[in-house]
């Protein structure tokens, strides 16, 4: 009975989506980023002397070097380890692929700094504890990473997480849709406390936990800022364990899709502080998803059919109270 009563729901607000445009017009500002005036190498493609894998040009790459990928040869079937400071640029997005092999607990694996990665899907991390892309700098695994900026990606489905940032300190992540993993963004560390990291703009959705800041015994994530996300359809949003971590940029926050305050100014920030754990909170939760996250919706489902995200969407901004019980259902 449950159950036909959501789909019931679901049929009517179809036709009444369908009356009813959407009026939202944000859009995500773009962040430039200056990249590297080393040699270039291209991977893919049908140029003469192109590498046929990313890991053959990573190789042969030297400190400020820039990695191209084709996405005519994609999918790209392996697991990548970048110990130089380089730039890794697919060509789109959509279609080019980095799909993890079972014998290596990561797809993209970053050990040294100042790293560029973009325009990529990564998936498919099928080891038991698969991670999309880790970024290491714990001493005990010979990592030296720090200071890198991970953007505009599509990670999903990998086993275990999206992206783990391990004992590491000032990375940037922000306009990745990060979607189907266990957790969706790991901040963590063994001896080394990951800090001053900046996540923002992400689209963190369908994971059973969105964001996870956890400490050990000898490590305290703390002084990271995570701000503008959307997060929703994760069974848990998000759970900080560390220390002085900002949930805002002391203007707005992140959106959560089941934050139950209330905006009594119209000024788009709820009026209520929303609880993360251990009484950790994000003063200024969003009333509305950051940006136009619709795009995501088709791309990352690999169609040009509106997904069942898109509707959820629209669910959400025109009819709020059906989505916190459409929420509940689907998230359990």
């Amino acid at each position: 009975m449950y159950k036909k009563g959501i789909t019931l729901i679901i049929i009517l607000l179809f036709i009444s989506l369908s009356i009813t445009p959407s009026t939202r017009t944000d859009v995500i500002e773009q962040t430039v980023i200056g990249f590297s005036n080393g040699k270039t190498l291209f991977v893919g493609g049908s140029g003469p002397g192109n590498y046929t894998k990313i890991q053959d040009a990573i190789n042969d790459a030297t400190d400020g070097d820039t990695v191209y990928v084709y996405d005519d040869s994609s999918p790209y079937y392996e697991n990548v380890f970048v110990d130089v400071s380089i730039t890794l640029i697919g060509e789109d997005k959509n279609n080019t692929i980095i799909e993890g092999l079972d014998d290596k607990f990561y797809t993209i694996y970053i050990n040294d700094p100042h790293v560029i990665i973009t325009g990529f899907t990564i998936q498919y991390s099928t080891y038991k504890q698969g991670t999309g892309i880790v970024i290491n700098n714990e001493p005990m695994d010979s990592g030296n990473s720090h200071n890198n900026t991970i953007y505009n990606n599509i990670i999903k489905r990998n086993n275990y997480i999206g992206i783990t940032i391990y004992g590491s300190s000032n990375n940037n992540i922000f306009q990745n849709n990060i979607t189907n993993h266990k957790m969706g963004i790991v901040v963590s560390g063994l001896h080394n406390s990951s800090s001053h990291n900046n996540i923002y703009q992400n689209n963190i959705m369908k994971n059973r936990q969105g964001i996870y800041i956890s400490k050990s015994l000898e490590s305290d994530p703390n002084n990271n800022m995570v701000y503008q996300n959307n997060l929703f359809l994760n069974r848990i949003n998000a759970i900080d364990d560390g220390s002085n971590n900002q949930w805002n940029n002391s203007k707005e926050g992140n959106f959560w899709d089941d934050y139950n305050g209330i905006d009594a100014d119209g000024d788009g920030i709820g009026d209520d502080p929303y609880y993360i754990s251990n009484n950790i909170k994000d003063n200024f939760p969003l009333m509305k998803p950051y940006g136009n996250i619709t795009s995501y919706n088709k791309n990352s489902q690999g169609t040009n059919q509106k997904s069942h995200s898109t509707l959820f969407l629209r669910i959400l901004n025109d009819h709020p109270y059906v989505f916190l019980i459409l929420r509940q259902y689907l998230c359990t």
